[in-house]
């Protein structure tokens, strides 16, 4: 006489199955919505880029160095919030600063602050380490949230317009 049902070790077998499949399906998710953040962070880097190219017909890019988000502050402040807008930005992609209190930067999509550097000085004088030596570098610090700027030629996950 046969009994109706499964063994333990068929059910364990199923229970493997899925639980294999359930975690190959998190994986691809989760590497899906990294992939989406990195193109939303190089896409608001081009949108950036061209705000300010727009913004340095009226006298210039600003002058801002690294290393803290003062740079992207000002950016912020000429773009965004100006008598002429360049940039429009919903609120949501806004933090506030860490450097200026209670300063409002634009953010990436890790709720970091974009970083700003001009070429040049107060003086006029190229500053080196520049990837763009012409105009501006603007990046995000990319998933690791870490500012990688410095660590040109190196491995990095920064995002930027170069």
């Amino acid at each position: 006489m046969k009994k109706k049902g499964f063994t333990l070790i068929e059910l364990l077998i199923v229970m493997l199955i899925l639980s294999i499949l359930i975690t190959i399906a998190v994986v691809g998710f989760g590497s899906a919505v990294e992939r989406a953040k990195k193109t939303a962070a190089a896409q608001m880097i081009q949108s950036i880029k061209t705000a300010l190219e727009e913004y340095e017909q009226y006298g210039g890019y600003p002058i801002a160095d690294y290393p803290n988000d003062a740079g992207i502050s000002l950016v912020t402040d000429l773009l965004c919030f100006g008598s002429k807008r360049f940039l429009e930005v919903k609120e949501k992609d806004f933090v506030v600063s860490k450097y200026i209190p209670g300063k409002k930067v634009i953010a990436d999509p890790w709720r970091t602050p974009y970083r700003y550097r001009s070429a040049y000085d107060e003086k006029g004088n190229t500053r080196s380490g520049m990837r763009n030596p012409d105009k501006f570098d603007v990046w995000s610090c990319g998933p690791d949230m870490k500012d990688d700027y410095l660590n040109a030629g190196k491995t990095t996950d920064d995002i930027g317009n170069w």
